[in-house]
């Protein structure tokens, strides 16, 4: 066990990027390829039961100059031997309480591996629930897609959430990311990009505008299929707050691009705030 957790943490800048993030693809392979195989499912156990306390739980020097590599190994661990950790969650669920100093990060692992959360004991569960209630942190508010009973109602509570408040005190791009991709792999992703863009539309001043287009806009666009072009555009002709906004102005040429596809090379979404 030992060897395993320094091992990961002597290579941990090789694979974790300096925003945190890492491929976990490709650090997957390395630690199937270094370690995985060589355990057995007893050990594998052991190692996950012992990661998710160093990643969620323990609160030490060690813990946390390597939170981030060994939650990244947690998650490969689990992908690595999905049916055997599922069992073991299952049946031994007193070892994997809630954490509440890292609880969005708890959240972060839950929303990527959703069905973990109906593993835990059912004290836990409703824990969780009650502490996500509460919590102010905006990354928690919008990793908590797996609580909802749909990504629909996900949505609407976000929007709520966002309503007079400006993601400028937050970092949240990595968080939308991973609802994002949440929603996608549950062929929902169309609904998390209108969420994003009726956010983005109750933009209350330029800096909050110039805030949400930076974070829900400009990342998606690329996704964004001719409903949600015209929604975006209706947005920032709807909002005084949006289209006078000079950075919204000055980087508008970008929804030009993909708005052509749908209507024409010729389109300008600047004229058409100029004939509003």
């Amino acid at each position: 066990m030992n060897t395993f957790l320094d091992g990961i943490s002597s290579i941990k800048n090789d694979f974790i990027n300096p925003d945190n993030t890492c491929n976990i693809k490709i650090f997957g392979v390395f630690l199937q390829t270094r370690y995985f195989r060589f355990m057995g499912n007893t050990l594998k156990k052991k190692v996950f039961r012992s990661l998710w306390k160093f990643v969620f739980n323990l609160d030490n020097t060690e813990c946390n100059e390597n939170r981030t590599v060994n939650f990244y190994a947690l998650e490969c661990l689990y992908n690595s031997s999905k049916e055997v950790l599922k069992d073991y969650i299952k049946s031994e669920h007193k070892f994997f309480p809630m954490s509440n100093k890292y609880f969005t990060l708890e959240c972060e692992f839950l929303l990527k591996n959703n069905e973990i959360f109906h593993f835990l004991s059912e004290d836990v569960q409703i824990a969780i629930k009650k502490f996500y209630a509460r919590d102010t942190n905006m990354n928690t508010k919008i990793l908590g897609a797996f609580l909802s009973v749909s990504i629909e109602k996900h949505c609407d509570n976000l929007e709520n959430c966002f309503n007079g408040i400006s993601p400028t005190q937050y970092d949240i791009k990595k968080s939308l990311k991973l609802l994002y991709e949440h929603a996608n792999n549950l062929c929902k992703g169309f609904e998390v990009l209108r969420c994003f863009i009726r956010i983005f539309a109750q933009s209350f001043s330029y800096y909050d505008a110039e805030a949400k287009f930076k974070s829900f806009i400009v990342p998606y666009l690329s996704y964004m299929q001719r409903e949600e072009i015209f929604d975006l555009i209706n947005a920032i002709k709807s909002n005084r707050q949006i289209f006078e906004c000079h950075y919204v102005l000055n980087n508008v040429s970008v929804i030009d691009n993909f708005a052509k596809k749908y209507l024409g090379d010729e389109y300008s979404v600047l004229k058409e705030i100029a004939d509003k």
